[in-house]
């Protein structure tokens, strides 16, 4: 009891910055809320937050922490951002190798624990990102509102829509040429039982964002597939090409202007590429790893009476308890935390609580909406579009959403993708130039508005929206 009341004294008393809404399991916010203040762990941004909070499937830092963690950031880019992708990236792919370096196929505790803590000190490099988000938001402000570029005059928020292109190709677009490939092959006559195999294998795992939902199996994909030869594949395997292409063309055709005209806009253009790259690979690895192992930890669960996803719900010092001693879990906590669960990471300790409690506590740090009549965000891809909202408060939810509607939701990640297909327009409470609805945009070429903190609670299911994604604006028509 006095744990619990220390940590809602600390949660009631204090501003709380919201990173983000990713759906993970438990154990997995428990894991990184005890890697996100450990001072001793190794990372390139000199930063330790005092406290970390899960709470409601929402990452918090101190609002105050915030601040400094991304002046230092903001800082450390201005002074040398090339090192400090170089560091960043031997350090992600060093622990992404060592990862999907990981099979587990015996009881043998200290292997369990090794894949564990390995996954669970992959995601503090995404802190360090989070961070640099929030400093590369502040560089933005500081450049040229208009430049001269290609022979004509391009804003802000167009250069970076047209320009701020991941330097790799994502497995969005890769999946989708893959998959279109298969369609005309099934098309011709050809046998792809193989192929459906080898795609779930590929592209399963973007289904499964840090080990909750269920990858994409074969027959997910036979049953799409299926319908995609019946859509003329190959005249939208031919569009697809034809406009990533030519978007790259153009974004070139700017790049090469720029860096002449403007150095310090290329340098910021440079920096978010390779930061968005390396932060899909930071993210992409851990749904990977955790594909592989999921009928590993599967079949454990299965043995000690539980579902998957109430094994996910345990510490990593409570499985350790159940492996090793067979101290059985309580299963009505388990499924409390399911419910709501909230995990306060420090350096002294980590405190856990759930259920209604857990709910009890998200009210205290949600942000009452203002007195406003539109919403304000970041634009990402320039476009306007007019639809009527569908709200998806989290992946569970992403079969509600039908062909052409506003996609309005808290953020998006890869298990959105099935959504964001359908989507007119996409509109998100959090996220700036380095969120995956940002990247995502800007690839499949969707008008989007990040970062309005208030969209899934000012909106509606129903509503009638314009979304202006030149000017960062969401106005209800009716």
């Amino acid at each position: 009891m006095t744990d619990n009341m220390n940590q809602t004294e600390i949660i009631k008393n204090n501003k709380w910055h919201l990173f983000g809404r990713w759906k993970h399991t438990g154990m997995f916010e428990d894991g990184m809320s005890r890697n996100a203040v450990d001072g001793d762990f190794k990372i390139t941004v000199p930063y330790v937050p005092k406290y970390y909070l899960v709470l409601g499937h929402g990452q918090f830092i101190l609002e105050e922490d915030y601040r400094e963690g991304v002046q230092e950031v903001k800082e450390i880019l201005k002074n040398d951002s090339v090192q400090f992708r170089k560091d960043y990236q031997k350090l992600i792919y060093a622990s992404r190798d060592k990862l999907l370096g990981i099979q587990l196929t015996s009881l043998v505790w200290e292997k369990i624990e090794d894949y564990l803590l390995t996954s669970f000190n992959h995601t503090r490099y995404w802190l360090g990102i989070m961070l640099a988000d929030g400093a590369l938001q502040e560089i933005f402000l500081d450049l040229p509102q208009k430049f001269n570029l290609a022979g004509r005059e391009i804003s802000q928020a167009e250069l970076v829509a047209k320009a701020a292109l991941p330097k790799k190709d994502f497995p969005i677009i890769l999946g989708e040429i893959n998959l279109l490939n298969i369609a005309i092959k099934l098309k011709a006559g050809g046998d792809v039982a193989e192929d459906f195999k080898k795609h779930a294998t590929d592209y399963g795992w973007t289904n499964s964002l840090c080990w909750w939902t269920e990858p994409f199996n074969a027959e997910y994909y036979r049953q799409e597939i299926e319908k995609l030869s019946k859509e003329k594949p190959e005249e939208k395997l031919k569009l697809l090409i034809q406009k990533k292409e030519l978007q790259h063309q153009e974004a070139e055709t700017i790049l090469e202007d720029l860096k002449i005209k403007y150095p310090e806009a290329w340098k910021f253009l440079d920096i978010v590429r390779d930061l968005a790259d390396l932060k899909e690979e930071n993210w992409d690895v851990i749904s990977i790893a955790g594909a592989h192992q999921r009928n590993f930890f599967k079949k454990i669960a299965a043995e000690h009476g539980l579902s998957y996803n109430q094994l996910f719900m345990l510490t990593i010092g409570e499985l350790k308890k159940l492996l090793m001693n067979g101290q059985s879990p309580d299963v009505d906590e388990l499924n409390r935390r399911i419910k709501s669960y909230c995990v306060l990471g420090s350096k002294r300790e980590v405190l856990h609580c759930s259920g209604s409690e857990a709910e009890s506590l998200l009210q205290v740090v949600e942000k009452e909406v203002p007195a406003i009549e539109f919403l304000q965000g970041t634009p990402i891809w320039q476009g306007k579009e007019t639809g009527v909202v569908n709200i998806l408060h989290s992946m569970d939810e992403v079969d509600k959403m039908e062909e052409g509607e506003i996609l309005v939701c808290p953020m998006t990640d890869p298990d959105y993708l099935p959504a964001i297909r359908k989507a007119k327009a996409i509109v998100t409470n959090q996220g700036g130039m380095l969120c995956h609805a940002a990247i995502v945009a800007r690839e499949l070429q969707i008008p989007c508005v990040v970062g309005t903190e208030f969209a899934t609670k000012f909106l509606h299911d129903g509503d009638v929206v314009e979304v202006d994604a030149f000017n960062g604006i969401i106005k209800r028509v009716i």
